[in-house]
């Protein structure tokens, strides 16, 4: 499934994001876009504030990825 979400990056033209899964507690410092599990929103939030932070219900469900990366288009 993670493969399908960085396909989907790369076939919306963004070749210039780095598409990483890590754990929360090892999210980087200077990460721009966090997606998590709805369960665990709050906790990434408490780790990375200034991070834009999207949620998900369903790793496996691409519409919720399309909704993503279309906010990313519009905020470009």
């Amino acid at each position: 499934a993670q493969y399908r979400q960085i396909l989907k990056m790369k076939e919306a033209g963004f070749d210039d994001i780095e598409v990483k899964y890590v754990s929360i507690q090892s999210l980087p410092e200077d990460v721009d876009i966090v997606v998590t599990d709805k369960s665990l929103t709050d906790r990434a939030i408490a780790v990375r504030p200034n991070a834009i932070h999207y949620s998900v219900e369903n790793f496996l469900e691409g519409e919720q990825y399309d909704a993503i990366i279309k906010k990313i288009k519009e905020t470009r």
